[in-house]
């Protein structure tokens, strides 16, 4: 019986697409912001992120400064037939 079900369903199967990592199409460019300078606070430029193979923009923000560290903003890099997001942060 096991046996039955297994190869009934494996046309199905076989057309199944198996999604691996984020979306198959590159992120569109990033969006131009202007952002004052303020003091005390570094800006972090906004970026796109991904949801159910589509894209959606995330606004840029001030971050307080932190003594001794920079920020280094996030990138999308490609992997074989998908894009992966890897996010900023603050590095020494």
């Amino acid at each position: 019986m096991i046996l039955a079900l297994l190869v009934s369903l494996s046309p199905s199967l076989a057309m199944a697409h198996f999604h691996r990592g984020g979306p198959h199409e590159a992120p569109p460019p990033d969006r131009v912001e202007v952002a004052r300078p303020r003091s005390g606070y570094v800006w972090v430029g906004g970026h796109y992120g991904a949801r159910h193979e589509h894209y959606y923009w995330s606004r840029g923000r001030y971050e307080r400064e932190r003594p001794h560290q920079e920020w280094r903003g996030g990138r999308w890099d490609r992997h074989e037939d998908h894009y992966d997001y890897s996010p900023g942060g603050w590095r020494r």
